[in-house]
């Protein structure tokens, strides 16, 4: 009588642990796929990003955030690049940026580190202009997120169906 019930938990553990495997090769394959599309955007945005010292440039990077979560990001804490996403989306006039944060900028514009509050003031009543490159850098490649995503999914899907008396998914 115990029999048939330690045979279906025995089964059942085997395939627990074969579902377990699956789902971990799915995520990753799904992360290696992120890090490779993350790596062509990051590519892209670096192409599109206005230069003026390159220091914008040289801020880009992939940050992994969780498991299955990377971003692309410039600028930043610790980057000196703070102005990331003033470049991206523009700035309306209005409040002044602090004129110490504009000194680094300033001495590049005009070669005077002292006109950092003459930017400043400029900025708050014009603003500043947008000059998107993330978001360009993403439209580009967003076809080919979606193919890698379903390629990487089908790829998963095939391998773990190999090795179980399951089909291939088409």
């Amino acid at each position: 009588m115990p029999k048939p019930l330690a045979t279906f938990t025995s089964q059942y553990s085997s395939a627990s642990r074969q579902l377990f495997k699956f789902s971990n090769d799915i995520v990753a394959d799904q992360r290696n796929a992120l890090l490779k599309v993350a790596s062509w955007i990051l590519r892209d945005a670096k192409k599109f990003a206005p230069v003026r010292t390159g220091g914008l440039r040289r801020s880009g990077r992939i940050q992994k955030i969780s498991k299955m979560e990377i971003a692309v990001a410039f600028g930043g804490k610790g980057t000196g690049v703070d102005y990331a996403p003033f470049v991206e989306f523009g700035r309306s006039p209005g409040r002044a940026p602090p004129a110490s944060e504009m000194q680094s900028w300033a001495n590049a514009t005009t070669g005077s580190a002292g006109n950092a509050y003459i930017l400043a003031r400029a900025i708050a009543m014009r603003g500043v202009k947008p000059q998107p490159y993330l978001r360009p850098a993403l439209l580009k490649n967003k076809t080919a997120v979606i193919k890698v995503a379903n390629a990487n999914i089908t790829k998963s899907w095939n391998k773990a169906a190999s090795k179980t008396r399951g089909g291939k998914l088409r």
